[in-house]
């Protein structure tokens, strides 16, 4: 086995503090870690942000670019029996070059679009959204049962069939841009899946044909 495939893009190398010169590192907010939380650090090695967050993504090399971090929360729902019964999820929001929350800590995921760093695709509640890195929603909550990641400008969607039987409860899946236009309209069976997979092409089905379809 390959050592180097156990590295992905979110893959850090963690260092002792004291073996460290953040005046040489390049980023705009350079993440540190005390005990089980992250932090972050300016460059020229300046707490900016406290070690408060369970989770982050992303670097911060301009001051276009955004961090996404999460905290684990807690969570409980009362039985008819009287019990609670508690749970735990993480809760994502985005930070600026700067450090500051442009978005709130109010999101179950947020997914960050291959080719335009302002776009993300937002779950919350159990909804998906379009936003932009200010919280502008591009496509509302509702219009779709489920929004993936954009990659070279599109994102796979879906929504419930309109048919009789067994029809009605089939997912349709279609294409989006980043305008929230419908490139193909939700009415295929299947498109198969291309975020960060680095395909030019995907494949999709409808009523037992299949055929490829140019992405770029």
């Amino acid at each position: 086995m390959n050592d180097n495939m156990a590295f992905s893009e979110y893959s850090k190398i963690i260092i002792p503090g004291e073996g460290y010169n953040a005046v040489s590192d390049k980023r705009l907010l350079i993440p540190f870690m005390a005990y089980d939380m992250f932090g972050f650090l300016n460059s020229q090695g300046q707490i900016v942000i406290k070690a408060q967050y369970s989770l982050f993504y992303d670097d911060c090399y301009s001051i276009e670019d955004t961090i996404r971090v999460a905290k684990l929360i807690t969570f409980g729902f009362s039985r008819s029996n009287g019990r609670v019964d508690t749970y735990k999820k993480y809760l994502w929001g985005l930070l600026n070059s700067e450090g500051k929350e442009i978005l709130p800590l109010d999101y179950d995921d947020l997914i960050r679009n291959i080719n335009n760093r302002e776009l993300f695709t937002a779950k919350k509640n159990g909804g998906y959204a379009v936003i932009d890195k200010y919280g502008n929603i591009i496509v509302p909550y509702g219009k779709y049962q489920y929004i993936d990641g954009f990659d070279r400008g599109l994102a796979r969607v879906n929504v419930y069939g309109k048919g009789e039987g067994l029809e009605k409860f089939m997912y349709k899946w279609g294409l989006i841009n980043e305008r929230g236009e419908e490139v193909l309209p939700p009415i295929y069976d299947s498109i198969w899946n291309f975020y960060g997979k680095n395909k030019q092409t995907t494949r999709i089905v409808k009523e037992g044909h299949v055929f490829d379809y140019n992405l770029t």
